[in-house]
């Protein structure tokens, strides 16, 4: 029997953390002298609870078997703490995992500028706008986009760096063989095809509540640096940004509306020593002298219409431009005062709400243009946010 299959006997055996894991080594060596190790010889190392001793007293390897069966079917890569490939920054942080499961191609971490760019599930107009153009410039400029395939911003990452023609990274919560969310089937292939999915989860691990916490430990790890785009103060990203402080990693915050719930986690951050950035050359400035191989010359910003041109037209937006026609419309009077950019949205917008992509399209503005711009009327609260990406003047 191959030392691969008592890694994964021990890494998947019931209720076994990472850490113990980790210990469980240090002293035996190897899993295949753990798995010689009788019952009452674990038990007296006082590292692992009655029913973990319980369960590595389980010596069936059946359950091995079949991963590894379903691995070489599903062309999953089983990358175990020991190999070569196994990058040396997520093998020297706290609990890191004693095997990876990777769709795709690995890339090479220790040599790559690495940025996790993560956030809220739940995410605005403009936190989705912005993940996606940072991204799309991180990869751009020669950086690796890590996320987590997730609703929201994390998925407006990995889509972003794909549209840059870049490879990307998603750190799963379950197992490869799962795609969550299921609306992230093609999400999951793009970033697959060029880059990887990697989790420490075997195939057919279901995406538990829990798992995700763990997972957040693994991207942040993997990276040199941890962007949180849009967090509210319980989003699960502000683990993700405390477990790269932990790890000694960088940590970088997009600011938001401080009126604006969505983002009272990431100005906090901000408020706590983390550095606000406004464009990804504030990131990758940081690496240049480092990684002067990887870190281009900062690109050309997005041409109109590129930044949401990954994602399919949704149900809301769809229904939106279907009432928009023949809506009755209120006039309303510019305020003194604003911008150029300003007065462009609020000339589109003064005839009625619209989504973003209409007001691109219609100001002629970049997104990165829009964003700020968009952000500045929000705060002088001359403009608000609804559901589905919708803007509208405030009467």
């Amino acid at each position: 029997m191959s030392s691969l299959k008592y890694w994964v006997w021990l890494s998947s055996a019931k209720g076994i953390k990472a850490d113990k894991i980790e210990k469980l080594i240090n002293h035996f060596g190897s899993p295949e002298n753990i798995y010689a190790t009788k019952k009452a010889d674990l038990a007296g190392l006082g590292i692992l609870s009655k029913r973990e001793e319980e369960a590595l007293s389980d010596k069936r390897l059946d359950r091995a078997d079949k991963i590894l069966i379903n691995c070489d079917r599903m062309h999953i890569r089983i990358l175990t703490i020991t190999d070569s490939d196994y990058p040396d920054r997520l093998k020297n942080i706290y609990a890191p995992p004693a095997v990876l499961y990777v769709c795709g191609q690995m890339p090479h971490f220790d040599d790559e500028v690495a940025v996790a760019v993560v956030g809220t599930r739940k995410a605005t107009a403009y936190g989705r706008v912005a993940a996606s153009e940072l991204a799309y410039n991180l990869a751009k400029g020669g950086a690796l986009v890590v996320s987590g395939m997730a609703r929201g911003i994390d998925s407006a990452a990995n889509m972003g760096a794909i549209r840059a023609g870049r490879p990307t990274v998603a750190v799963l919560g379950c197992g490869s063989d799962i795609c969550y969310p299921r609306e992230n089937r093609q999400l999951k292939l793009d970033i697959e095809a060029t880059g990887a999915t990697i989790t420490e989860y075997p195939p057919g691990t279901e995406p538990y509540r829990e798992n995700f916490p763990e997972r957040n430990r693994i991207i942040s790890g993997l990276c040199l640096a941890t962007v949180v785009v849009e967090a509210p103060n319980r989003s699960g990203s502000l683990i993700t940004a405390d477990l790269a402080n932990e790890q000694g990693r960088d940590v970088f915050v997009v600011p938001g509306n401080i009126d604006n719930a969505q983002y009272q986690g990431s100005n906090s951050l901000i408020k706590d020593g983390a550095r606000l950035i406004t464009s990804a050359d504030d990131i990758l400035s940081e690496y240049r002298e480092l990684f002067p191989h990887k870190i281009l010359s900062m690109p050309e910003k997005i041409v109109k219409d590129s930044v949401l041109s990954y994602e399919e037209r949704t149900p809301v937006k769809a229904a939106y431009e279907k009432r928009e026609e023949g809506t009755k419309t209120k006039e309303h009077k510019m305020p003194d005062g604003l911008s150029e950019s300003g007065k462009k949205i609020f000339e589109a917008l003064s005839h009625g709400e619209k989504h973003i992509d209409k007001l691109i399209e219609e100001t002629g503005m970049t997104a990165g243009e829009m964003l700020s711009a968009l952000t500045m009327l929000e705060i002088i609260k001359v403009v608000r946010q609804k559901p589905g990406k919708i803007f509208e003047i405030i009467d």
